[in-house]
């Protein structure tokens, strides 16, 4: 039987993408949530959708958000859910 082992990993639930971000494919918006944490707090319970470096939209309803964007000439939306903060502790185990 193969050893299993586990380890803690930081978990942000504005942030659902703790690693950095994958080459090639919305760069830019990957790393802007990776170091504008304290920015999308302000969005807690709210979709957002970011182009480049700048919010574009954003609300409660993600049909509404991705309309709007759409209204602004953004034709593929980089669309996410900024979570709400709780007093969990921010971790979670990994297999």
């Amino acid at each position: 039987m193969a050893e299993q082992t586990e380890r803690l990993i930081e978990f942000d639930p504005v942030q659902s993408h703790p690693g950095p971000p994958a080459s090639g494919h919305r760069t830019r918006e990957l790393e802007w949530r990776r170091t504008h944490r304290e920015v999308l707090r302000n969005f807690a319970g709210q979709w957002v959708v970011l182009e480049g470096e700048e919010i574009v939209a954003h609300g409660k309803d993600p049909q509404q958000v991705v309309i709007e964007a759409r209204t602004k000439d953004i034709q593929v939306p980089y669309i996410f859910h900024v979570g709400k903060p709780t007093n969990v502790s921010p971790v979670t185990l990994e297999r």
